[in-house]
C-alpha cells in the first residue's frame, strides 16, 4: 500500500473520516509532504494556536484556503465564453 501511495504522489488526495484514520497511515502522508482532508463531526474541539479549545470548524472560519484551487465549473465556463 506504501509503495501505491508513493507512485500516485501527489496527484491524489486521500480522504479520512475521524475515527477512520489511524496515526500510522497520517505519519506516512506528512512524512511525504502528500496531500489528504481530514473530516470531524461538526462538534469536534481543537486547541487553536492560542491554546484554546474550540470546534474545529470555528477555528478555520473566515481562513482562506493553503492551496490553490482550480476554478472550474459552469460559471466560470460561461463567463469564459463571453
Amino acid at each position: 500500500m506504501v509503495e501505491r501511495l508513493l507512485v500516485w504522489g501527489r496527484s491524489v488526495v486521500h480522504l479520512f473520516a475521524q475515527g477512520l484514520a489511524l496515526a500510522f497511515w497520517l505519519g506516512i502522508l506528512l512524512a511525504f509532504a502528500l496531500r489528504f482532508v481530514l473530516g470531524f463531526r461538526a462538534d469536534y474541539q481543537l486547541y487553536d494556536a492560542q491554546g484554546n479549545r474550540r470546534k474545529a470548524w470555528r477555528i478555520a472560519l473566515g481562513k482562506r484556503a493553503a492551496g490553490r484551487r482550480a476554478k472550474s465549473g459552469p460559471r466560470q465556463c460561461a463567463c469564459l465564453a463571453s
